[in-house]
């Protein structure tokens, strides 16, 4: 747990770790708009297993199909999630929090 008055800190500095270290952002954006973006993923691979790091929808209602869509197109069907989510796509996943606060994987 983080305090409240820590979070955005704390966050921030997880988040310049993992890119610094190599973790992917992939976006989905409406065919040839690229400026409109519906959602976007933060993952890495380690010996061929995915890791979820952050998978965020620009709207609520179609987090499920963007969710489907990255699993489907990037991720694939088991592997670890280090930020918990109540999402049915990645239901089976295994819960692994220390993954994120690595220096290298």
């Amino acid at each position: 747990m983080v305090p409240n008055h820590l979070y955005y800190d704390v966050q921030r500095s997880t988040i310049a770790g993992l890119l610094g270290r190599g973790a992917l952002v992939r976006v989905a954006h409406f065919g040839n708009l690229p400026d409109l973006i519906q959602g976007w993923i933060c993952f890495e691979e380690q010996a061929g297993r995915p890791i979820l790091h952050y998978i965020y929808s620009r709207d609520p209602y179609i987090l499920p199909t963007i969710s489907e869509h990255f699993k489907n197109s990037v991720l694939g069907n088991k592997g670890l999630v280090t930020h918990m989510q109540v999402n049915p796509a990645f239901k089976g996943w295994k819960h692994c929090p220390e993954i994120a606060r690595r220096k290298s994987l």
